[in-house]
């Protein structure tokens, strides 16, 4: 007793207790007595259990799963009257306490993306605190991506492979769901024609095969669009894919890469073969090279007499005078080759693809082209009726113009650099071939060489397609 305040120390057994206190004075007078029930607890509550958080959207309900943050953590407890403390292991953070309703918990959380294990401690009046209670949560909100990886986006490809691959990726952590793949997954289009799906294959590693070519259908030529379908795939946390599109081109018919008149030079005198590359191995029908003279003289008849299939490289020559035999010169003049797409076809019966300026009449224009002027018979030297021909043209701008020409002097077959370019240097007059003729004046203006003129010998003569025949011979 100190003063008016008293303590007694006591150690009581577990249980309830009545404690009565009474006051004595000095001369034995006793109080009332007044009673205090004390309640010594010493038992610890059991842990919270049923740990669960809603919206679960994983494979179960009880996962921990989730495609949000926002959600509620819950539980059970043994007894009414206690008090619930939740923790987030994972970062450290306190998340406050329970809202304790009998004998359920609720905690409503807002988790960031990501892994979170949660504790959830219950305690009683008495203080006691149970043992903890750990829940694993995943929080993910980032649906799954797709990507076409073959045919790669954007490339052509000329060979139907029978499939598409798409590669998928889970971004947020929770995995993909195998079973969500499925031949709905994409949808192909080729042009605004579909293609169906009709089976998959899955790769590994979150590649799937699409097999379109189950019931034979193959791939248009043109633009093929792959559409990934939204929600076809899903992850862990039930993130359907965002729908998305990636296109590549067909190039299922072969078409025309490349093509060179005789070997390639620029100018010639005589033009005898015809060269034309391929993009694949094709089989080329009789008649497909039209070879059409535009100034008149129809078509001349060419055959296919070389095919490279490791190039994919043919070569035709020709019959200008009908008399069987391969191998003539095309005549003077501007000439057209096309090639009938229907008698070109790869090993698929794919027509050769006509993608020249008239799309669509059956023919691939592939070039206009004019041959060296000079040998009108095309026998590869100039006769006397080739050379009636040119002085017929040379009179008609002899006394108006000058222009410079070139001749092929060495009778090559060919124009070359150091053939004499006709001008303000004068002539060379040639050792041999050709036509011999004798040039009464030979008027260059504003020069002129007055007679006697030499004795000049001529091999073919040629001009550039852009120059005009002009000179003056008589």
């Amino acid at each position: 007793l100190v003063g008016t305040a008293f303590t007694a120390n006591l150690n009581l057994a577990a249980g309830t207790h009545a404690i009565r206190t009474t006051i004595v004075d000095l001369a034995g007078n006793a109080s009332p007595g007044a009673t205090f029930t004390v309640v010594v607890d010493r038992t610890a509550p059991a842990a919270p259990a049923a740990l669960n958080i809603t919206p679960d959207t994983g494979a179960s309900a009880t996962d921990g799963v989730t495609n949000t943050g926002a959600v509620s953590f819950r539980g059970t407890l043994a007894e009414a009257g206690l008090d619930v403390a939740v923790f987030d292991v994972t970062s450290g953070v306190n998340l406050g306490p329970a809202t304790v309703t009998g004998t359920t918990f609720a905690a409503n959380l807002a988790l960031t993306p990501g892994a979170h294990r949660l504790r959830a401690i219950a305690s009683d009046a008495a203080g006691n605190a149970s043992p903890a209670s750990f829940f694993d949560v995943l929080v993910d909100g980032a649906a799954p991506t797709g990507a076409l990886i073959f045919p790669t986006a954007g490339t052509a490809v000329q060979t139907d492979p029978g499939y598409v691959d798409v590669r998928w990726t889970d971004i947020g952590g929770s995995a993909l769901d195998p079973a969500s793949f499925g031949v709905g997954d994409v949808t192909i289009l080729c042009g605004l024609t579909p293609i169906s799906v009709d089976a998959i294959q899955v790769m590994g590693g979150g590649v799937v095969r699409y097999h379109y070519n189950v019931d034979g259908e193959k791939l248009l030529e043109g633009l093929v669009t792959i559409r990934l379908n939204a929600g076809g795939v899903v992850d862990g946390a039930g993130n359907g894919n965002v729908a998305s599109t990636e296109t590549f081109t067909m190039l299922a018919a072969p078409r025309v890469t490349g093509f060179m008149v005789n070997d390639g030079s620029t100018q010639r005198s005589m033009i005898t073969s015809f060269t034309v590359v391929f993009s694949k191995n094709v089989a080329i029908q009789a008649g497909a090279l039209v070879l059409t003279r535009t100034q008149g003289g129809g078509t001349v008849t060419a055959r296919l007499s070389e095919y490279n299939a490791a190039t994919f490289t043919a070569v035709w020559t020709f019959d200008t005078n009908g008399d069987g035999r391969f191998g003539d010169s095309l005549a003077d003049g501007t000439w057209q080759a096309r090639l009938d797409c229907g008698l070109v076809r790869d090993a698929a019966a794919n027509a050769l693809r006509d993608t020249d300026a008239k799309p669509g009449d059956g023919y691939f224009d592939i070039v206009t082209f004019t041959r060296l002027l000079g040998d009108a018979d095309g026998n590869g030297r100039l006769d006397p009726s080739d050379y009636r021909s040119f002085k017929g043209a040379s009179f008609l701008w002899a006394q108006r113009f000058y222009a410079p020409s070139v001749f092929d002097w060495d009778d090559d077959g060919r124009v070359g650099g150091d053939e004499l370019v006709y001008g303000w240097g004068g002539y060379r007059v040639s050792p041999s071939g050709g036509i011999t003729f004798t040039v009464i004046q030979f008027q260059i203006r504003p020069l002129s060489f007055p007679p006697p003129m030499p004795t000049v010998t001529f091999g073919e003569m040629g001009f550039p397609g852009s120059w005009w025949w002009r000179r003056y011979l008589y």
